[in-house]
């Protein structure tokens, strides 16, 4: 899924159309994914998509992109850094609490 979003990204972006509320609606896809058996995925998404959506709202008055996307990477909210946050915790519990992933393959 993190390959798929950034893929999205890079073709938003070299057309110069990437804005960073995008990735809010990335987020809520993760959020949409299978829940793990405890919901920690669920909430390490939910807590990335609460400082997303903050630094959203303090930034929309923002008009400076270079200054807008500064305080993204600064706060470790790109979409690149919100996709290695997925994977990781996504990886950390994929074997042992992800129901899914228990299912045999075919």
């Amino acid at each position: 899924m993190s390959r798929d979003y950034m893929k999205i990204a890079e073709s938003l972006n070299n057309a110069g159309r990437y804005e960073h509320e995008l990735t809010l609606n990335m987020v809520d896809g993760y959020l949409a994914a299978n829940r793990d058996d405890k919901g920690t995925f669920q909430y390490v998404m939910n807590r990335l998509r609460d400082d997303l959506a903050q630094l959203l709202e303090n930034s929309v008055y923002v008009v400076d992109k270079n200054a807008k996307d500064k305080s993204f990477k600064d706060a470790k909210l790109t979409l690149k850094d919100i996709c290695q946050q997925a994977d990781t915790a996504y990886l950390r519990l994929k074997d042992r609490y992800w129901s899914a992933a228990r299912l045999p393959s075919n």
